[in-house]
Parts: C-alpha cells; structure tokens; sequence
C-alpha cells in the first residue's frame, strides 16, 4: 500500500536503517526549513541508530514534497510504521507483488538492507567523493562505505560511457584506409595486444547502472 511504499522510497532516499525508520513520528521530520542552505532533513535520535548518536538526514526537494502529503493527517507522537524485527518476508512478499525478482543466476538477493546499498550507491555514482559519501552514509571506515557502494559496478558504468563515441569516428572513410595506396593510414599509435583485450572484455562485459541500484549483496 502507499505507507509501504513511503517507506521504501524514504529508505532509499536517505539510507536510513530498518530500526531506525521503525523510530520515525511526524515530529522527526524538518521539510519546511528556512535559512540560506537549509535543506529538508529527518532527525534521529540516538536510542535507535547504530553507533548511539543522534543523526540528522537531509532529504530531496522531490522527497520533502511527497512526504508532506504523506504527513497529512498522521497522529502526532506515534510511529509512522510498524515494521516486524525480521523484514526479509515482508520485503519478498512486495517484491512479488510487483513482479521483482529476490535473487538473480549469481545469488545475489535483493532485501530490505539493499535500499541503503542502493543510496549509497548512487551517491557514488553521481561523483561524489568518497569521504562525503562515509559521511552521508554514517559508516565509520571509508572500507565499509566502497563495499555498500559496488564501486566495481560504478567505475565499469563509467567505463561504458567513456566508450560510447568510440565506434563513430569523425571521418569513417579515412579511417578504414589501408595505407596501401595513395591514402595514408590515420596516425596515431597501434594499440598493443594487452591494450585491445582490455578493450574487448569491457565490451563484452558491460555492467548496468540498474545492477549497482538494485542488486545487493546482503551485507552487515
């Protein structure tokens, strides 16, 4: 339902824990701030977060804006949602619903722990460096932040877009002269053997930005 799907977008959008969300009353949540580079924010309080320190999580402008309507006539002081100590199954079951697989050929499973592997996932790749990102995500070695993010899956995305002018090149007939005849070959160096198998694997091996956002490893 739509408080299920709240709390699924809220998750990805802040990477906040499960216990954590189970925390949440209307008061956490700051949407209208005021102030020159005051964002939208959702506060925790320390009881209930990992590490036992209050936390503040900024929010998307687009977020803020469906949580307010989602805020809308909620009871004051009471929790937002109640959430079973286990969320595997409830996880699978809307996974179902909405005709998602839970596991891919690698065994590699999609559970509720993988939305915050998804923010900070795409905090990764949308170039942020790494340090902001630890910060954003609250881990405490920058170890733990590269393994939540999938860097590999980022930097092999990366790697395709770099590519993609590779196949057209401005003057294509010039570029498949021989240098037989009276056309010159077009200069540049020859690439060696290590060079084109290079090339080759990541052509045949491209990874999807969507894996990065959506397949997980289940991890701490």
């Amino acid at each position: 339902g739509k408080d299920r799907a709240m709390l699924y977008r809220l998750a990805a959008g802040t990477g906040l824990r499960r216990g954590e969300l189970a925390s949440l009353t209307p008061e956490a949540f700051d949407l209208s701030p005021t102030g020159p580079h005051a964002a939208p924010s959702v506060s925790v309080l320390a009881a209930y977060t990992k590490n036992r320190q209050p936390a503040r999580q900024e929010i998307r402008p687009d977020l803020a804006e469906q949580l307010k309507r989602f805020l809308a006539g909620k009871p004051a002081r009471r929790p937002l949602w109640i959430l079973p100590q286990d969320t595997a199954e409830m996880f699978r079951v809307d996974l179902a619903a909405a005709k998602i697989d839970y596991e891919n050929l690698s065994n590699e499973v999609l559970d509720f722990h993988a939305l915050r592997h998804t923010y900070v996932t795409f905090l990764a790749a949308s170039g942020l460096p790494m340090m902001i990102v630890k910060e954003l995500a609250r881990h405490q070695s920058v170890t733990t932040t590269e393994r939540y993010a999938h860097v590999r899956m980022v930097d092999r995305s990366r790697a395709m877009e770099a590519l993609a002018g590779l196949d057209a090149p401005p003057d294509l007939e010039r570029a498949l002269k021989t240098g037989t005849t009276d056309t010159p070959a077009v200069p540049g160096p020859t690439p060696n053997n290590a060079d084109q198998n290079r090339t080759w694997r990541l052509r045949r091996s491209p990874e999807p930005a969507a894996l990065a956002q959506h397949k997980t490893q289940t991890i701490g």
